[in-house]
């Protein structure tokens, strides 16, 4: 599993296999089975200005990003991958419509 802070918010990145198993009757935390098989997909909001920085990092850090856009109605979008295969977007939040 990984926690990361981001902002007020926290990503919760858990190893689906570690979670598809229902807790024992006797579980002292009973959370119910979560996740999912096969590459997903999230996104992040950040404000236009920190998308840049953003893409620096994470190229500087050894990721390869897929795809940096704008949107039709405005809005910037990078794309790119984590270890599992999931899609992860980091956008501004003009892409719905948000200030």
């Amino acid at each position: 599993m990984s926690f990361f802070r981001c902002g007020a918010q926290v990503l919760l990145v858990f190893d689906p296999a570690a979670t598809a198993t229902p807790p024992a009757p006797d579980a002292r935390l009973p959370v119910p089975p979560h996740g999912s098989d096969g590459p997903g997909h999230f996104c992040m909001a950040v404000k236009s200005s920190e998308i840049g920085a953003w893409r620096d990092h994470l190229e500087s850090s050894g990721v390869k990003i897929e795809a940096d856009f704008i949107w039709p109605q405005g809005g910037r979008s990078i794309y790119f991958r984590d270890p599992a295969g999931n899609s992860i977007e980091i956008a501004d939040p003009k892409i719905w419509d948000q200030p």
